[in-house]
């Protein structure tokens, strides 16, 4: 994990930091070597598109957690998403576990690659 993710989890609410981790680990492990920033608004991204907006990126609020991803990607998957899926690129969870390990996989690695694609 980079140290700028480290340093972003250290600053998440401790009723979600734990969850927070599990899910960033998971996520940093199909970012492979994306670039990874923290915009004003507190939120971690992967990635940078052509207008300067994460690929795929993830916060914390207090609610749960937030996934945004391509909502091309999001479309794919909205079945198995079922009611996490919260808007046309948003996921939100309670829990890391609310998302299976292969279908995170997808999101991020599909996320990543529409830049190459030339989906917005």
């Amino acid at each position: 994990m980079s140290a700028i993710a480290k340093k972003w989890l250290a600053e998440k609410d401790p009723k979600f930091r734990d969850e927070a981790q599990s899910l960033l680990e998971r996520m940093t492990a199909d970012a492979g070597n994306a670039k990874v920033s923290v915009d004003r608004h507190g939120i971690l991204g992967f990635g940078e598109s052509a207008d300067g907006y994460p690929l795929v990126a993830l916060t914390v609020r207090k609610d749960g957690l937030r996934l945004y991803a391509n909502t091309f990607e999001l479309a794919k998957h909205k079945a198995a998403l079922g009611k996490t899926l919260t808007g046309k690129s948003c996921v939100t969870l309670k829990r890391a576990s609310d998302i299976h390990d292969k279908l995170l996989s997808k999101i991020v690695k599909g996320s990543l690659a529409a830049k190459a694609l030339g989906v917005k």
